[in-house]
């Protein structure tokens, strides 16, 4: 990690996208009509994230020398992580990979007025 100018430490997860019609309040229950009964979510996307990790792939693309300390899975996900760190030239020496474990995952519900709800799996991001 030599003249880095950033280093970002924290959450590697891969983010899986849904949308949804409304998020829900606090202990708010809803019916489902008969259409929507088995329906499954529909997946916007999956993409590497995970706050600090987020801010360091900006950093990164603006053109600053970052770096990143955290732990991913030995699994398809964390190497997704990497690789994507690695196009933008973030320095991922520091980002441990541990065999056995899984990638954290983040299930982010997002509505049409773009409010969220997150579910976050940490998985490796616990052995940090």
């Amino acid at each position: 990690m030599n003249n880095i100018e950033v280093v970002g430490l924290g959450a590697l997860n891969m983010d899986h996208i849904y949308k949804v019609e409304r998020i829900l309040g606090d202990g708010e229950t809803v019916e489902l009509s008969p259409r929507y009964e088995g329906a499954e979510l529909e997946l916007l996307g999956k993409f590497p994230g995970g706050s600090a990790a987020n801010t360091i792939y900006g950093l990164a693309k603006l053109g600053m020398k970052t770096g990143f300390v955290g732990v991913v899975g030995d699994d398809v996900e964390g190497k997704i992580l990497l690789q994507d760190f690695e196009k933008v030239g973030v320095d991922t020496s520091q980002i441990k990979i541990k065999s056995g474990a899984k990638t954290g995952l983040a299930q982010c519900l997002s509505d049409k007025l773009n409010f969220r709800s997150i579910q976050v799996t940490p998985g490796a991001n616990s052995l940090l």
